[in-house]
């Protein structure tokens, strides 16, 4: 019988020493509200045995894409025993909204979390055969719908140069779309303003390009206060 390297048994000791993590995040969004598990949570779980068994965890490969304002990665960690350099790599993935520069960061946060609940089979609680799967599926729907508003209402938001007139026909376009759990409708909206928000940035800088020449010589007081005029 092949000898079993010392990775799996330090793995199987770690999944024996951590117990059940109980969840300690409340989220509540409108009339939507659940528990779930932090990163902390975890990590303060499985850390200290991992360090005991001399077990060193890190990533070996990764890729992430990204569709409108959800980031994707897909990832390979590996578990290395540092006592004989016997490994096992463990594939995990992970999803984040995000309309600025923190969706990878998100996605891996969920990634790596996740990464110890299956490794070490921690139990949290969850149980999906004790919810019926209509009542899964409209729970998803609903936090699917309340998470495209609040996309579209951020990029309104982080767009103030947009019209006033074409922000106020979005705002009561996604609240018809919400009322209606219309999610369809909500991804159209967002791409509409992403769209728009492109358009919206070229024009700006269009006009930036086509400012006047400044005046020859040092500029009076009254022309360096003059917002309109780019100076340098």
């Amino acid at each position: 019988m092949e000898e079993v390297k010392g990775i799996y048994k330090k793995m199987l000791t770690i999944m024996d020493n951590v117990g059940y993590i109980l969840k300690d995040m409340n989220i509540s969004y409108g009339t939507t509200s659940y528990k779930a598990l932090s990163e902390e949570a975890v990590l303060t779980a499985v850390r200290k045995h991992l360090i005991a068994q001399d077990v060193y965890v890190y990533c070996i490969h990764q890729v992430h894409s990204r569709v409108g304002n959800l980031t994707s990665v897909d990832e390979v960690f590996r578990f290395v025993d540092l006592d004989d350099g016997s490994y096992i790599d463990i594939h995990s993935s992970g999803e984040g909204a995000d309309t600025q520069d923190k969706g990878v960061g998100k996605a891996q946060t969920y990634s790596f979390k996740y990464l110890f609940r299956r490794a070490f089979a921690i139990p949290t609680g969850d149980d999906p055969d004790r919810v019926s799967s209509k009542e899964l599926d409209d729970k998803d729907k609903e936090n699917a719908v309340g998470q495209g508003k609040r996309s579209v209402m951020q990029m309104l938001e982080d767009n103030p140069g947009l019209d006033d007139d074409y922000k106020n026909r979005i705002t009561q376009d996604v609240d018809e779309a919400f009322g209606k759990q219309d999610i369809d409708s909500l991804r159209d909206i967002y791409r509409d303003v992403e769209t728009e928000a492109r358009k919206n940035g070229l024009r700006e800088a269009k006009e930036r390009d086509n400012k006047p020449p400044l005046p020859k010589g040092k500029p009076a007081k009254s022309e360096l206060d003059t917002p309109e005029q780019d100076l340098f």
